[in-house]
C-alpha cells in the first residue's frame, strides 16, 4: 500500500504542478519562439452581423446591454440584435418592449422557461441571415471599437472565432471581497494563458461575455446541459480553424462578484464543461494537434485537479515512513490552514492577500468537485437562477 500510495501521490503532484505552472511556462516559451501569424486588421467594409442575447430576470442590465451594442463604432444599420427572454418574471420583458421603437434593429422573442441553451437555439433556428454571429451576456458593456476589431480578425480565412478580452468591473486585486480579489488574480492568470495560446495558434478558453464566430460553422446546441460558449468553439476547432483571444478588443463585465456566486457559477460551469466534453470527446484525440494538447493541459487536467488534491491529502498518511511524508504534510497543513484562515477572516478588514488567494483556490476547487457530480446528475444546468446572479457559462477556465 505504501508503494502504490507513493506513486499516486507523485503522479498527482506532478499533474498539479504541470497544470498550473509548467504548462503556462511552456506555452509562454513557445509563444516567444513562434513567429506570429499576421492578421489583416483593416476593415474595408462592414458586413452585417447578428448579435444574440439570452436573458432571464435581467431588469438591472438589459437596457444598457442593448445600448452598448448600438453605441459602438460599428455601423448601426449593419447590426441585428436578437433577444430571447427565458420566461423572465421581473421587468425585463417590459423594459425591452419599451425600447423596440427606439431600436428597430432589435428582434425580441419571449419564451417559456427552458434554459439558456434552448433560448439560443430558438433565436437562431431558421434565422441566420448574416456572415457573423456574436454572443453576449446582459452584463456586457463594450468599448467603441470592440466589434470592429473582432470582425476584422474574423475576415481572415484561417480564423473561425474570436473572443473579446473580459475586464470585470468588480474583480480586482484591491477588492475587499475574497471573490473579487480571487477572481481578479485568476483572470490575470487566464489572460496570459489565452494570449499565449492564441499567439501559438488557438486558445482553448471560452468566454460567454462577448465572442463571435463565422455563421457557417454554427451548430445548434444538442442538449440543455452543454456550455453554450464552449461547445461552439470546440466545433470550430474540429474544422482546424483558429480561435483567437483579442486582448485589445475589450468587453466589461458589469456584475458584482462574491465568493458565494462565484462558487455557484463555477460548479455550474464545470458541470456543463463535462457534458460538453462527453458530447465532443473526439477533440481529445491527437489528430487535432495543438488544440487537443492545449485542451488536455488547460482544461481537462484542471477539471480533475480536486481529485488529485484529494488523493494527496488522503494518501499522505500511508507514506509516513518515507522522507516525503513530513514535507507533504507540512505543505498541506499550511496551505489548507491558510485557506481556513482566509474563510474565517473573509468578512473582516484584515488584508492578507495570501489567505484570500488560498481560500479562493480551495473554494473554487470544491466547486469544481461538486460540478462533476452535478454533471453526473444530468440536471439542466443551463437553466440559471437569480440567486447565482450570473448567466455566463464560461470564462470557464
Amino acid at each position: 500500500m505504501t508503494t502504490i500510495s507513493l506513486y499516486i501521490i507523485i503522479l498527482s503532484v506532478f499533474i498539479l504542478i504541470y497544470t498550473f505552472f509548467l504548462y503556462p511556462a511552456l506555452i509562454f516559451i513557445i509563444s516567444k519562439l513562434k513567429r506570429n501569424i499576421e492578421l489583416d486588421d483593416k476593415l474595408d467594409n462592414y458586413p452585417k452581423i447578428t448579435v444574440v442575447l439570452s436573458v432571464y430576470n435581467e431588469e438591472n442590465f438589459v437596457e444598457e446591454a442593448i445600448r452598448t451594442v448600438f453605441s459602438t463604432d460599428y455601423p448601426r444599420k449593419q447590426i441585428r440584435l436578437l433577444i430571447g427572454s427565458d420566461g423572465s418574471s421581473d421587468k425585463t420583458d417590459e423594459i425591452v418592449d419599451s425600447l423596440l421603437a427606439e431600436f428597430p434593429e432589435v428582434e425580441f422573442h419571449k419564451y417559456g422557461r427552458s434554459g439558456k441553451n434552448m433560448v439560443l437555439n430558438n433565436l437562431l433556428k431558421d434565422n441566420i441571415q448574416d456572415e457573423y454571429i456574436f454572443y453576449m451576456d446582459a452584463d456586457c458593456r463594450l468599448e467603441k471599437d470592440t466589434i470592429i476589431k473582432l470582425v476584422s480578425a474574423l475576415q481572415d480565412n484561417k480564423v473561425g472565432a474570436v473572443i473579446a478580452a473580459m475586464h470585470s468591473l468588480y474583480a480586482n486585486d484591491e477588492s475587499e471581497d475574497t471573490g473579487g480579489k480571487g477572481e481578479g488574480l485568476y483572470q490575470r492568470y487566464e489572460t496570459a494563458l489565452k494570449k499565449n495560446e492564441s499567439h501559438i495558434f488557438s486558445t482553448v478558453a471560452s468566454c460567454g461575455l462577448f465572442y463571435g464566430m463565422k455563421a457557417k460553422y454554427y451548430i445548434p446546441l444538442p442538449n440543455p446541459n452543454l456550455c453554450d460558449d464552449l461547445f461552439p468553439l470546440i466545433t470550430i476547432a474540429t474544422k482546424k480553424k483558429r480561435i483567437l483571444y483579442l486582448a485589445d478588443a475589450i468587453a466589461y463585465e458589469y456584475r458584482e462578484k462574491s465568493l458565494g456566486n462565484e462558487f455557484q457559477r463555477r460548479s455550474r460551469i464545470i458541470a456543463g464543461a463535462h457534458a460538453t466534453i462527453a458530447n465532443t470527446w473526439k477533440i481529445l484525440l491527437p489528430q487535432y494537434g495543438w488544440y487537443s494538447f492545449a485542451f488536455w493541459s488547460h482544461k481537462v487536467l484542471r477539471y480533475y485537479a480536486p481529485f488529485f488534491m484529494l488523493f494527496i491529502l488522503l494518501l499522505t498518511g500511508f507514506i509516513y515512513n518515507n522522507f516525503l511524508f513530513y514535507p507533504l504534510l507540512l505543505i498541506q497543513l499550511f496551505f489548507y490552514g491558510f485557506a481556513l484562515l482566509g474563510k474565517l477572516l473573509s468578512h473582516t478588514n484584515l488584508k492578507i492577500p495570501l489567505l484570500k488567494v488560498c481560500y479562493y483556490f480551495v473554494s473554487q476547487n470544491i466547486a469544481i468537485f461538486i460540478g462533476f457530480f452535478k454533471f453526473l446528475s444530468s440536471k439542466n444546468i443551463s437553466q440559471w437562477n437569480t440567486t447565482e446572479n450570473t448567466q455566463a457559462s464560461s470564462s470557464v477556465e
